[in-house]
């Protein structure tokens, strides 16, 4: 046992030394290691208390083997709840707009499902409907996989265990209030400043944020001229005014890089809040461009919808591939539906 414990702290030190963090597969892959990791300490413990069967000391132990697990099967039920409470304190808060009804509304659905579900009797003999049950309910998992998938990868993109030598800091652009950086953006900028103060040699910050229809200046514009306030240097700040979505941030950014550097050996911080940084990774990585990501804290009420509406941003960014994976998926799970339509017709065409 000793020598699965040590054998999985070396998989779990060389996981977090994986210098491409940007797959979704990361996160689950550090996940799942946790959960071994976890399961393996709390069994040698037990044998090594060796305590009698039906003590105090023994049902403490086995119940924190088991917490994560039933935390896992609770999930659909806290998940639940959790949204739905997100939800209506962002509506109260933020407006009733179509943007702050994702989390609400997937938890409505989940309602919807953990209720209804158990009361639908379909019909066996009727295989165009069992197959679309199967359909519908697989897709939903699916989604609701990945989207745990994304979430756990989102946060193993924010932490990192090392620090690193940057050239350049990108900090994305969230909007303004008449010539003022809202709070959300604000977060993003003092984040950028607390990596830009912790460099052993100084870098630039590059202030990402062209001007909307109803701004009166550009995002870069407020945005340095917040940073300046907050005590770093002008001539450390460069200005990336051009842009209005995540991709020109990102491809504006770099085009600036590759002017004051053209050696391809830079290696830039991606700042943005903690919701938006896989999908702001991943756009780097599609356009070839070596990163890390930091997050900057948000209200949890909000970050919660902003993270659902990240993850359909991300699913439209991957869209060829998840369709791919989505029709292997479901031609897996109704493959029995299938052979037992195709028997049916065989049997039909026979008589």
């Amino acid at each position: 046992m000793e020598f699965i414990i040590v054998g999985l702290i070396i998989v779990g030190v060389l996981i977090s030394l994986i210098p491409e963090r940007r797959s979704i597969w990361f996160g689950a892959l550090s996940f799942g290691w946790f959960l071994a990791f976890y399961t393996i300490v709390f069994i040698t413990v037990t044998r090594y208390l060796e305590i009698e069967a039906g003590s105090l000391g023994d049902f403490i132990a086995m119940g924190f083997l088991f917490l994560p697990f039933l935390a896992i099967l609770l999930l659909p039920i806290w998940g639940t709840l959790f949204l739905l409470v997100s939800g209506v304190r962002l509506i109260q808060r933020e407006g009733f707009r179509f943007t702050n009804l994702l989390a609400l509304g997937l938890g409505i659905a989940l309602v919807v499902y953990l209720f209804f579900n158990p009361l639908l009797q379909v019909t066996e003999s009727n295989v165009w409907l069992v197959g679309l049950m199967r359909v519908l309910i697989a897709t939903g998992i699916f989604f609701a996989v990945e989207l745990v998938m994304y979430f756990l990868t989102t946060f193993a993109n924010s932490v990192h265990m090392r620090r690193y030598k940057f050239d350049h800091i990108i900090v994305l652009g969230a909007g303004l209030i008449g010539e003022k950086v809202t709070p959300l953006l604000a977060s993003r900028i003092n984040r950028g400043i607390a990596i830009w103060k912790k460099q052993e040699k100084p870098c630039y910050l590059i202030m990402s944020g062209g001007q909307g229809a109803d701004e009166v200046i550009s995002e870069a514009e407020a945005m340095k001229r917040y940073a300046v306030e907050q005590g770093v240097p002008e001539e450390w700040i460069i200005m990336e005014d051009q842009s209005m979505n995540t991709e020109q941030n990102l491809q504006n950014s770099y085009g600036i890089i590759k002017e004051r550097c053209p050696e391809s050996n830079h290696r830039a911080a991606i700042v943005t809040n903690y919701f938006h940084i896989f999908r702001a990774v991943v756009l780097a990585r599609k356009m070839g461009y070596k990163c890390v990501g930091y997050g900057a804290r948000t209200k949890l009420y909000y970050s919660l919808n902003a993270f659902i509406r990240d993850f359909i941003g991300y699913v439209a960014l991957t869209w060829k591939k998840q369709l791919l994976v989505l029709v292997l998926f479901l031609l897996v799970i109704n493959f029995f539906t299938i052979i037992e339509y195709v028997n049916n017709f065989v049997i039909q065409a026979a008589l």
